[in-house]
């Protein structure tokens, strides 16, 4: 299985090296490839799939890919790079999302963890997101959630005003109240965040007939959790709450742990797959991590992750990640 590993990812590496050095355009290939770039997120966690993402923008290889698909946090961060300003999604990681973004009291008295509100408004003002570059972006955004009702995950796209685009990142990062477990209404359907079936968005990819993707972690691959005692006794009772089924299948797929993703590995067959993720030596953030210099730390960690696996020169490694520090007063 190694050596299959190694030659997907060169398969990747290949045509990602190939449309680069021939300025080759989404829509106006000259090869038969469908190229997805897959972005992870993880509550806070997915200030390293912005570090990943800003690192891609750095060395101008948003052309390579064909479609970006962004799941919960993920989504977030990949309307930044689809609209060409990573390093301003990165500021409201680093500077915009302690105490207003994410609150445990909150969550225990009743309400959401996440003020998918309070994201919006900042997407708005001090940290603006360009969005019509976002509507008319190519390649274009898919945003992946988990359809409550038929439990399984649905890509939301061709977005066609800011209100569509800002209600399907709700949709796909929507972890409501365990005492209120309301999934969020779009387009005649409901949802919930996207990390309960295809954290990974792997699947959404898969069924939309990718041939190839880049798959950007925001932990370490290797470093998953087998499912224990809180998604037994606390997740999977909240989403039973919703759907028995939903319950099921997120305790029975395994997605997050390294079975689960060798399976993928190993059934996929014809889909070519590289995937990036920092390394277990940093000092990665975890998905409610509101420290400043650890949030720092997470994102460098995506960009250098993003740069070895690209096989980035040292020098243009050093410049690029020398202007994210000073950009970011890290």
């Amino acid at each position: 299985m190694a050596n299959l590993k190694k030659t997907k990812m060169n398969q990747v590496l290949k045509i990602i090296k190939e449309r680069h050095r021939t300025h080759s355009k989404p829509g106006k290939r000259h090869d038969p490839y469908k190229l997805a770039l897959c972005v992870e997120g993880g509550g806070l966690r997915g200030v390293v799939s912005g570090g990943e993402l800003a690192a891609l923008e750095a060395l101008n290889l948003k052309d390579v890919f064909d479609v970006v698909y962004g799941a919960s946090c993920g989504a977030y961060c990949g309307t930044y790079f689809v609209s060409g300003g990573s390093m301003t999604g990165a500021k409201f990681f680093l500077d915009y999302s302690q105490k207003q973004f994410i609150s445990i009291k909150r969550f225990l008295r009743g309400g959401p963890i996440f003020d998918l509100e309070y994201v919006e408004k900042t997407m708005h003002s001090v940290t603006p997101l360009n969005y019509q570059k976002v509507l008319a972006a190519n390649p274009p955004l898919h945003i992946v959630a988990t359809d409550a009702s038929k439990s399984r995950p649905h890509v939301l796209k061709n977005f066609e005003t800011v209100y569509e685009v800002n209600r399907a990142l709700k949709a796909s990062s929507n972890v409501p109240s365990y005492f209120h477990p309301r999934p969020l209404v779009f387009r005649s359907r409901y949802f919930l965040d996207a990390s309960i079936l295809d954290p990974f968005c792997i699947h959404s990819a898969i069924a939309e007939e990718a041939t190839h993707m880049l798959i950007l972690f925001s932990m370490p691959w290797r470093h998953r959790h087998v499912f224990g005692l809180l998604d037994k006794k606390l997740i999977a009772p909240f989403l039973a709450k919703i759907n028995d089924v939903l319950a099921e299948i997120y305790l029975e797929h395994g997605e997050y742990s390294i079975n689960g993703l060798s399976h993928i590995w190993n059934h996929y067959d014809g889909t070519h797959i590289l995937t990036v993720s920092p390394s277990k030596s940093h000092r990665l953030p975890g998905q409610l991590t509101r420290d400043r210099d650890r949030l720092g730390y997470g994102f460098l960690a995506g960009a250098y992750a993003v740069l070895d696996s690209l096989d980035v020169d040292n020098f243009r490694r050093d410049l690029i990640i020398k202007s994210f520090k000073q950009e970011l007063k890290l």
